[in-house]
């Protein structure tokens, strides 16, 4: 079980994430962010919540991309990402 973070604690902690406890304040208050608790009047974090919202939004490069040896696969990793938007929009 990790240790629950204040704001302070996850701005020194993950930088990265942001430098300001304000960011966290208003991203709260937006309910945007990394999930968060409230105990009474106090505000904590959990580090594997931080961690997941860090890593919630990998970029794929082709390189990266299963399957992909990065060269001469390019075509057909923009075709099969274009199939899948064109699949998410026919579901929409």
């Amino acid at each position: 079980m990790s240790k629950a973070l204040t704001p302070k604690e996850v701005v020194t902690l993950y930088p990265s994430l942001t430098r300001s406890e304000g960011s966290l304040a208003n991203w709260r208050h937006f309910l945007r962010g990394p999930k968060f608790f409230k105990v009474g009047r106090k505000i904590v974090y959990r580090q594997e919540d931080i961690e997941e919202f860090l890593f919630s939004n990998p970029v794929l490069t082709i390189d990266s991309h299963p399957g992909g040896n990065g060269r001469g696969h390019t075509e057909r990793v923009l075709n099969s990402v274009e199939a899948e938007v064109r699949e998410g929009i026919a579901k929409k």
